[in-house]
């Protein structure tokens, strides 16, 4: 199999599979030539690999030549030579899936045209990369193409990236010493970013509108990571209700807490604002206050066939991630609403529903059914985000 192979020559590699080979023995010292060729690989976790190359070998280098790695339609060309010190490299693609590349699934997608080549020594790198990014996607959604330039010269690395067809630049450096330093420059440029909210978000509006404009200063070691973000426009739109920011969104990220320092945006009689801490996997303490139209809430689930009215709030959560203690109040005027699988519908619904500690209770409120008026009262608790 690969690993025995390359155990022969001295190299190491997280490769799996058989092969076939046809190797020769020429010249007054021991050189090894000879082909490969690979049919469905695993290589560093990469499943469906295939491969074919010509290889020499020295005794002290291994060489490789006209190497072709493909997986589905990807193609990457490889030619270079490595000992157990020093090593050359080229390699090039005109059409690489990201998706082909890597061994988990993720949200998104690019079509990569690549160049990189290096040389040196593993204590001495000198490397560069070129990757052209194009027919980007997210979840299905096109989010247009970009630029990343990466370089690798003795322990210091940097990345430059232009990407959603420029409107989101990154600069980083890190230094590849014991705890890995690193700090990067994220830029926001103004557009749309709708695509982000499409990973919450069960039933999307079709006017759904995401804009925004802001920075993220970020540093950290490869135990740690802080980011300072500013968003300094920031617009919403969706089911007819659409919210800017008063003043310039401000949070701070330090490993997996995430503040809120500054977050209130309004549009029209509508406003929200936030404040607090999430300790992601761990711990709320967030507090949320505003006015607003029931429309946004179709996006809670597709089986809303109509909600309307409006409802002002004021809400603190807190306590366990997984099991979140709600309080506050909920007044809701002139509200409508109606489920896919019934007919009939509540309307002119007036009232409020108080929070205590993960006990949800509605007292006072009115509402219309079939042309006649109903009271609402009762009691429900809550587990977590749902009902119990």
């Amino acid at each position: 199999d690969i690993k025995s192979v390359l155990k022969i020559f001295g190299l190491d590699a997280k490769a799996e599979g058989g092969l076939d080979s046809l190797v020769a023995l020429k010249g007054n010292l021991p050189v090894y030539t000879g082909s490969v060729s690979v049919e469905s690989a695993k290589v560093y976790g990469v499943p469906g690999v295939s491969a074919s190359l010509g290889f020499s070998y020295d005794g002290e280098f291994f060489s490789v030549k006209d190497a072709l790695v493909s997986k589905n339609k990807s193609l990457i060309k490889l030619f270079g030579k490595v000992s157990k010190r020093e090593f050359y490299f080229k390699t090039s693609s005109e059409r690489l899936l990201l998706s082909d590349a890597v061994s988990g699934e993720l949200p998104f997608d690019y079509l990569i045209g690549l160049e990189a080549d290096g040389k040196g020594t593993f204590e001495d790198p000198d490397i560069a990369l070129t990757a052209n990014l194009s027919k980007g996607n997210f979840r299905g959604v096109e989010i247009g193409g970009g630029i990343i330039n990466a370089t690798l010269k003795g322990k210091d690395a940097g990345v430059e990236a232009s990407l959603l067809d420029g409107r989101t630049t990154l600069a980083g450096r890190a230094s590849l010493v014991s705890n890995c330093p690193w700090s990067a420059e994220l830029s926001f440029g103004q557009g749309r970013y709708d695509f982000l909210l499409s990973s919450f978000m069960k039933n999307l509006p079709d006017d759904l509108l995401l804009n925004m404009e802001g920075k993220a200063s970020m540093s950290g070691d490869k135990e740690n990571i802080r980011a300072s973000i500013v968003l300094e426009k920031l617009n919403l739109n969706l089911f007819g209700q659409g919210l800017t920011n008063e003043s310039n969104v401000d949070a701070f990220v330090e490993n997996r807490e995430l503040r809120i320092n500054s977050f209130a945006m309004k549009g029209g009689s509508a406003s929200v604002s936030a404040a607090g801490l999430l300790r992601f996997g761990e711990h709320y303490d967030i507090s949320l206050s505003g006015n607003s139209s029931l429309s946004p809430l179709m996006a809670a689930s597709k089986k809303i066939a109509v909600i309307r009215g409006n409802a002002d709030f004021a809400m603190a959560v807190k306590g366990e991630w997984d099991n979140p203690v709600f309080n506050g109040e909920v007044a809701i005027s002139d509200g409508s609403l109606g489920l896919k699988a019934f007919p009939q519908r509540l309307t002119s619904i007036n009232g409020r529903v108080t929070f205590d500690n993960n006990k949800a209770s509605i007292k006072h409120m009115i509402a219309k059914l079939g042309g006649g008026d109903i009271g609402l009262t009762g009691m429900v608790g809550l587990e977590g985000f749902s009902i119990k």
